[in-house]
């Protein structure tokens, strides 16, 4: 199981893939915090479907320390490969409150220290948001690109 990482105003708590795949209930009762319930995400419970995926990434739950809920979740496929790449989901309630940055410095922080090398993201193109969170931790484009007809940006942080 990964670390627990401790940030000023969110702990990232590792979570199990059989959580997830269980739902916010199961999170709720693993971590012994409260569950937004906008998390997890559709799209996190549909990627979830995908074992290969789900049991190649490490997750875990953001929780707002004072809140003591969880708000969304930060992941990375590839721990431990040239190309370690990360992902996060905070939930609408919780944004542009400082949440997703902090969420990516402290994973990405704690990335860099266990793996020594680059970390990578990719977001859609006109994401301006996500755009904002990874500059703001010191990513930079890398690359632009299509996938699956959207227009994407890859972003790199060394």
């Amino acid at each position: 199981m990964s670390a627990i990482i401790i940030g000023d105003k969110l702990v990232l708590e590792p979570l199990e893939s059989e959580w997830i795949m269980a739902g916010r209930d199961r999170i709720a009762s693993e971590l012994g915090v409260a569950v937004n319930e906008s998390w997890p995400s559709p799209d996190l419970l549909e990627a979830a479907q995908n074992l290969e995926w789900l049991n190649s990434t490490q997750h875990w739950a953001v929780v707002h320390v004072l809140d003591r809920t969880a708000i969304g979740g930060v992941g990375v496929t590839g721990a431990g490969t040239e190309t370690p790449k990360i992902g996060y989901d905070i939930v609408e309630a919780y944004r542009m409150r400082g949440h997703a940055t902090e969420a990516v410095r402290l994973l990405s922080d704690y990335l860099l220290t266990q793996f020594k090398g680059a970390i990578f993201a990719d977001t859609l193109r006109d994401n301006m948001g996500s755009a904002k969170v990874l500059m703001n931790n010191g990513f930079s484009i890398e690359s632009e690109f299509e996938e699956e007809g959207q227009a994407m940006i890859g972003w790199k942080k060394q």
